[in-house]
């Protein structure tokens, strides 16, 4: 018997998210565990779905952590600025600059090394 899907296309379960973001489902437990994602409703069946800023979220988390971000400075950031102004500021400025314009908006993340 097939299985029904859940997904409408703008829902996706934990899997298919993996998928479109190219990141592991254990990586996707672990920032749920943390706190840096949340699924956007779970379905009937018990199965996590997540929207479209969970993908945005996804990758902004990304560029954070190949600035060498971790993973509490990386929620300290997702309370802090929006996540649009964050993907931009994550693309247009140096690690370093990054770090200090941060922390100039309070936010508690490391000052960074030269």
């Amino acid at each position: 018997m097939a299985r029904e899907s859940v997904s409408d296309g703008t829902q996706l379960r934990i899997g298919e998210l993996a998928q479109r973001t190219g990141t592991g489902k254990p990586a996707i437990k672990h920032y749920l565990n943390l706190g840096l994602l949340e699924p956007a409703r779970v379905g009937g069946q018990g199965y996590r779905l997540f929207g479209p800023d969970s993908v945005a979220r996804i990758a902004v988390l990304k560029k954070a952590r190949l600035a060498g971000f971790g993973l509490p400075e990386v929620r300290a950031m997702f309370r802090a600025v929006p996540l649009s102004e964050l993907g931009e500021m994550l693309e247009s400025l140096p690690p370093l600059r990054c770090r200090a314009e941060l922390r100039a908006r309070g936010v508690d993340v490391a000052p960074g090394v030269a």
